[in-house]
């Protein structure tokens, strides 16, 4: 067993209340076969929020908001302003999120 279910084992155990959301990478089928076997490359308790079909915690939410916005500003300070505001309003979920590779 590798160290990867360990660490969710563990988490588990720790938060046995939080939901448990699985991501994985492009790189986990190749499309070939209908399943592959990958590893689990890292667990961590993080707070998540759906955004636009796909699940952010907030630091990746706050730079694709950004990204996303920053030709609809004049200045970086309204830009920042309305990105914290988005962020402030947004309902993050904490989880344990377990990420595939």
């Amino acid at each position: 067993m590798g160290k990867g279910i360990n660490e969710l084992k563990k988490a588990i155990i720790e938060n046995p209340n939080l939901p448990i959301r699985f991501f994985a990478a492009e790189e986990c089928n190749c499309g070939d076969y209908p399943y592959e076997e990958c590893n689990i490359t890292k667990v961590e308790i993080d707070e998540v929020a759906l955004y636009d079909g796909m699940y952010y915690n907030k630091e990746d939410l706050g730079e694709k908001l950004y990204a996303d916005l920053s030709d609809e500003y004049k200045t970086e300070e309204e830009l920042n302003k309305h990105v914290d505001m988005m962020l402030e309003n947004e309902k993050f979920e904490r989880t344990i999120s377990v990420f595939i590779d």
